[in-house]
């Protein structure tokens, strides 16, 4: 909800979901929003196959179009969307910064990007805090296949966004809505911990009984939003 309503996702947007995941998030936008049209884009045959048939079986496949695509090299002409989103994903593409290259070559002038990405944190002054931290994101970085050079606090990723010729740009975190619930969700929700990766379920079944503030601590879950300049300033990957 949160990444449609950034969008301000209409009846008139043509949308791409770049690391649609289980393409849940489309079909609600879909039933709410009503964009026009919207492309989903994932790297995994076989979630493209099964999610075709969820959209088929929703009466959407009209209106969604799942299609296998890197984030970092998308199969779309240029200026062919009005919004861009990814939803807790960009941080395993390889790179983030390519994938922003992308972002911004295929939305038309004026086109929106929304992302709910996941970045590292700033660093605790407390010694043992700070060792638990990067023990944390190194082993999230391990499971989760998160290139280095992802790994960036808010600053640099603000950074990025620039850099790759987004203006308007806005990052704020909204950790504090999303972390607690999420960890409540994965110790009572068999379903949902069974989405995790099979060599990450193990280590984080020791972690259920912490606090999320402390398994969550190298973490710093953030909405990103910004625009394609319209005019111009636009050309391909700057201002």
């Amino acid at each position: 909800m949160l990444v449609a309503e950034a969008a301000k996702m209409g009846p008139a947007d043509d949308g791409v979901d770049v690391g649609f995941g289980f393409a849940d998030q489309d079909m609600m936008w879909m039933e709410r929003f009503s964009p026009r049209h919207i492309t989903g884009l994932n790297i995994t045959p076989m979630q493209v196959r099964l999610d075709r048939q969820r959209v088929q079986r929703r009466g959407m496949a009209d209106r969604i179009t799942l299609t296998e695509g890197s984030a970092t090299a998308m199969p779309l002409p240029d200026a062919c969307c009005d919004i861009v989103t990814a939803v807790e994903c960009a941080f395993h593409f390889h790179t983030r910064a390519d994938f922003l290259a992308e972002a911004f070559r295929v939305p038309r002038p004026g086109g929106r990007l929304v992302l709910a990405d996941v970045i590292r944190t700033a660093p605790e002054p407390a010694a043992l805090r700070r060792r638990v931290q990067e023990f944390t994101w190194s082993q999230f970085a391990q499971k989760f296949a998160v290139p280095a050079a992802n790994a960036d606090q808010r600053a640099p990723y603000i950074a990025k966004l620039r850099a790759g010729g987004f203006a308007t740009v806005d990052v704020r975190p909204i950790g504090e809505h999303v972390f607690p619930g999420l960890h409540r969700a994965l110790a009572e929700d068999p379903a949902l911990f069974a989405r995790l990766p099979m060599d990450g379920r193990l280590p984080y079944r020791l972690l259920l009984n912490l606090d999320a503030r402390t398994v969550y601590s190298a973490f710093d879950y953030v909405m990103a939003t910004a625009r394609k300049p319209t005019g111009k300033g636009v050309r391909d990957g700057a201002l």
